[in-house]
């Protein structure tokens, strides 16, 4: 697994940190690549589709990121870019602007049932590149194997963005 640190601005749109939009641009170069983005909140050059929950934002889709990832075939994505809410704590929030609540049993199923609809969609050999504080990822036990974990530290007292690719084997 290749290993790389950065230095950059924290942004809390995640696709406009300096190294992160470098690495994206080189990686979602290929055209023709199915690319998408289940919690994108805004349209961005490096997916084809792109979803947000919140109606506000403007994405091709405005659904929960389940119901948009079940729009696609099993083994049918080349690429999913995954940058969820970091913390429970976020998607909380990210509910409470839409007028919904997050019950017990999403809190403690959340993400686990969203890379297990990942996992499905992502063709073998396809890519999964995760964003967060944590650098679990989706992990051995769904068939991903970790091939780059990029650290972007953003100084003073913010948490790092940590950058992983995964690939399906």
């Amino acid at each position: 697994m290749n290993f790389n640190y950065f230095w950059a601005m924290p942004n809390k749109e995640t696709f406009k940190i300096k190294p992160i939009k470098d690495i994206l641009e080189k990686v979602t170069s290929n055209q023709d690549l199915r690319i998408i983005d289940p919690f994108a909140k805004r349209k961005h050059e490096f997916a084809l589709l792109t979803n947000d929950i919140n109606e506000n934002n403007d994405t091709h889709f405005n659904e929960c990121a389940s119901i948009f990832l079940q729009r696609f075939e099993d083994n049918s994505v080349d690429l999913i870019l995954f940058d969820p809410p970091y913390s429970l704590r976020q998607v909380k929030e990210c509910y409470d602007k839409i007028g919904n609540s997050l019950t017990h049993e999403e809190s403690k199923t959340f993400f686990s049932n969203i890379k297990n609809i990942i996992s499905k969609k992502l063709k073998k050999g396809g890519l999964v590149i995760s964003f967060g504080w944590s650098s679990v990822g989706m992990g051995r036990s769904r068939g991903f194997d970790k091939i780059e974990l990029n650290l972007i530290c953003h100084g003073g007292n913010h948490n790092d963005t940590i950058m992983l690719m995964e690939v399906k084997s």
